[in-house]
């Protein structure tokens, strides 16, 4: 809950400053936010086994290398990877749902500013 609390307010100002050049861009980038992580969770679910697990190596030198030119992508990678792997713990039995929504929280939060 704290984590959510700090989370928003460095993000606070970014957020006023989006609403007074065009309040419009705030909520246009929470609909596309909220889209791409819904079809992104939804890739993660009816995947196979492990099929995603296996990127977040690769992904981690992509965002090291490509941050600023494809750094969208990537955060839309880490959702689809996060979501895996949580519901890879669920079936060996890790049912810790706090900690798998701050993984996806986490992920919710480099992925909106991008927009």
């Amino acid at each position: 809950m704290a984590f959510a609390l700090f989370e928003s307010a460095t993000i606070d100002l970014l957020i006023h400053l989006a609403i007074e050049v065009d309040p419009s861009v705030v909520v246009t980038a929470l609909v596309i936010t909220t889209l791409s992580f819904a079809c992104f969770s939804g890739a993660a679910l009816v995947a196979r086994r492990r099929e995603y697990i296996y990127l977040g190596g690769m992904l981690s030198s992509a965002l090291f290398i490509f941050e600023v030119y494809f750094g969208l992508l990537v955060f839309a990678g880490y959702m689809v990877v996060d979501a895996r792997e949580i519901i890879e713990k669920a079936h060996l039995g890790d049912m810790d749902y706090m900690k798998h929504a701050l993984y996806l929280f986490t992920d919710l939060l480099l992925y909106f500013p991008a927009f």
